[in-house]
């Protein structure tokens, strides 16, 4: 995680982004399965800073499928009576999620910080070995 993670910049494409989700879940699930079997105060810190660096990595996914869902149906929308007006529409709401797909996008750095910290990945270490 910390690898994939910390060689995405800005310029990096989607998948990247998309990739480091999926590979997360797989630690996520990992360690909601096996957490037992290792101090809670150890696993519990590991498993929150996961969740909320998934959760950056989740909105960024949901925006981008939500905007290309939309534009997928601008050609059946523009042969519908109101069809301009409901492409107007479309077209804000597009420009919308891709302001908030930035957004997440930008927080993906902070998140990704936390959750890669030295304190965090020496705790790792420390649990796992």
């Amino acid at each position: 995680m910390v690898a994939l993670g910390g060689a995405i910049t800005d310029d990096s494409p989607h998948e990247e982004l998309h990739d480091l989700r999926k590979v997360g879940k797989e630690l996520r699930y990992l360690l909601e399965f096996f957490g037992g079997l290792f101090a809670a105060e150890e696993v519990k810190p590991m498993i929150k800073a996961l969740k909320a660096l998934q959760d950056v990595l989740g909105r960024f996914q949901d925006f981008e499928v939500q905007a290309d869902t939309l534009r997928g149906l601008t050609a059946e929308v523009a042969a519908q009576p109101g069809g301009p007006d409901g492409l107007l529409a479309m077209g804000v709401l597009i420009d919308r999620l891709a302001h908030e797909q930035a957004h997440a996008r930008t927080e993906f750095g902070a998140q990704f910080a936390e959750f890669a910290a030295e304190t965090r990945r020496a705790a790792v270490k420390a649990t796992f070995g």
